[in-house]
């Protein structure tokens, strides 16, 4: 049937990812291979103390896997649950040897505990760590993050990230600072 599916569980401390993947193999070699992963949950925690984890439960990701081109280019994303919604597009290109994040991640409506736990750790993290310490409370209309750096550089300690980068767009409402 040219496919392999199979289920698939990571952790990383608290946090924990369950999900369905299936690879798809092309009809013509060369072509890229489809990805399409589904179904179970993203749990996203401060901790195991945590007594409020967000748990995303609406996930599908669709992407190429180009193994001539050294791509992996995300056709569709969309996360949802806990209240959130989120789309998720762009794609990793290997090419150069050094690694390089073209992506960019929109997500609304949530409060200001639950955008701490969804922005990811990797991207702009002195950035991030900042806003975990200093955003009290409140509500957040809508996150848009946009990435097209090498991955070494969205590193807390790697090298400065391109004048462009990186874009942060946070819209808060009730915010205490």
């Amino acid at each position: 049937r040219r496919n392999l599916t199979m289920p698939f569980q990571i952790h990383s401390g608290a946090n924990r990812i369950t999900l369905f993947s299936r690879f798809e193999a092309p009809p013509t070699p060369g072509e890229p291979w489809r990805v399409t992963v589904t179904g179970g949950s993203v749990v996203l925690s401060d901790g195991a103390s945590d007594p409020q984890p967000v748990v995303l439960n609406k996930i599908l990701l669709r992407a190429n896997l180009d193994f001539i081109r050294k791509r992996i280019e995300l056709v569709q994303g969309d996360l949802g649950g806990a209240g959130v919604n989120g789309f998720l597009n762009g794609g990793v290109d290997f090419s150069s040897g050094e690694p390089r994040l073209a992506v960019g991640l929109a997500i609304t409506p949530m409060s200001s505990a639950v955008a701490k736990k969804i922005w990811p750790a990797f991207i702009a993290t002195k950035v991030r760590n900042w806003v975990a310490e200093n955003l009290q409370s409140g509500d957040i209309e809508r996150v848009d993050i946009a990435t097209n750096a090498p991955i070494e550089t969205l590193k807390e300690d790697g090298p400065p990230i391109p004048s462009d980068g990186l874009s942060i767009d946070v819209q808060v409402r009730n915010a205490t600072i």
